[in-house]
């Protein structure tokens, strides 16, 4: 049986975070992000933790690794590395959730999840936003080109993705593309799958 979508996320993350922490600790960018000691979890665990509480659908880990790409794109100096990791990690998945699912937490429940005070999260977040430039907006197109891309690179690192998977790209639900996509709940969160074309 193949992996889910958020473990696949977590591995082809953990693959840039040991060619990160292959280089120079002075080539890392600095900010709030860094810790000073290595967290005492692994990411994978870390994520696992916090996806017990805030219940995320596989989208949303897809937008988690949308956003980081969009991140070192405009600043390619910030390297994921295994100080940094956990932060960046939880800080995207609260801003997609927030924007992406129907049943939010609040960011006093997600800072406790998350083992962060409360003002420490919400400075995260701001810092997370700026960083991509305040573009935390997903389009359909957007998605889907993520999608196959996370897919492609868990194959290139012989990751199992999980039987239809390759086939199958859930799409986060808008307003915009309800006539066209059948909308379908999924935990009490909305995605939508295209409709099969008739013959």
């Amino acid at each position: 049986m193949g992996m889910k979508i958020s473990n696949i996320t977590i591995k082809i993350l953990n693959h840039l975070i040991n060619e990160a922490d292959s280089l120079s600790f002075f080539q890392y960018c600095r900010s709030r992000f860094n810790s000073k000691e290595l967290p005492p979890i692994s990411l994978g665990n870390y994520v696992e933790r916090a996806n017990k509480y805030i219940c995320c659908e596989d989208p949303i880990y897809i937008i988690v690794f949308l956003y980081i790409d969009r991140l070192v794109e405009r600043h390619p100096r910030f390297l994921i590395n295994s100080f940094n990791a956990h932060r960046l990690i939880f800080t995207a998945i609260v801003i997609a959730d927030k924007l992406y699912s129907d049943h939010c937490l609040t960011n006093q429940q997600y800072a406790r999840i998350g083992g962060y005070r409360l003002e420490d999260l919400n400075k995260l977040e701001w810092d997370f936003l700026s960083l991509i430039g305040l573009n935390a907006n997903v389009t359909e197109e957007q998605y889907g080109i993520y999608y196959k891309k996370m897919i492609e690179l868990a194959k290139k690192l012989n990751v199992d993705v999980e039987n239809g998977a390759e086939d199958s790209c859930c799409l986060l639900y808008t307003s915009d593309a309800a006539d066209d996509l059948l909308c379908v709940d999924l935990g009490g969160r909305r995605i939508i799958k295209k409709k099969k074309k008739k013959k």
